[in-house]
């Protein structure tokens, strides 16, 4: 995704503007089926360093209210979220590598 945020041909901006989408597009579908949002996460590696992409899917989500605080968001804070925001949104760190390998590895 950096180097795609680097890039500067029409084909980064649709492969980004794809990425957006579909990612817009299963966080709606997910809140549909929970009738709902209370909290908006991010994390992992784009999810917690790509403030660009992070105000892009929201930006893709403001018909179900959610609205992000550009300021809080440039700044990498932990909870970016406007205050007319119907849900939080937050951005935590994760460790996905660690995770997968403590699942895959073995019960002593």
């Amino acid at each position: 995704m950096e180097r795609l945020l680097l890039a500067e041909t029409v084909e980064a901006k649709l492969a980004i503007n794809i990425f957006v989408h579909r990612t817009a597009q299963g966080i709606a579908s997910m809140a549909t089926t929970l009738g709902g949002i209370d909290d908006l996460v991010f994390s992992g590696g784009i999810g917690m360093h790509s403030s660009i992409i992070r105000a892009a899917i929201v930006e893709q989500l403001d018909w179900i209210g959610l609205k992000i605080d550009p300021q809080a968001n440039a700044a990498q804070e932990q909870r970016i979220n406007a205050s007319s925001s119907a849900a939080s949104i937050l951005v935590f760190e994760v460790y996905e590598d660690r995770e997968l390998a403590n699942a895959l590895s073995p019960a002593p």
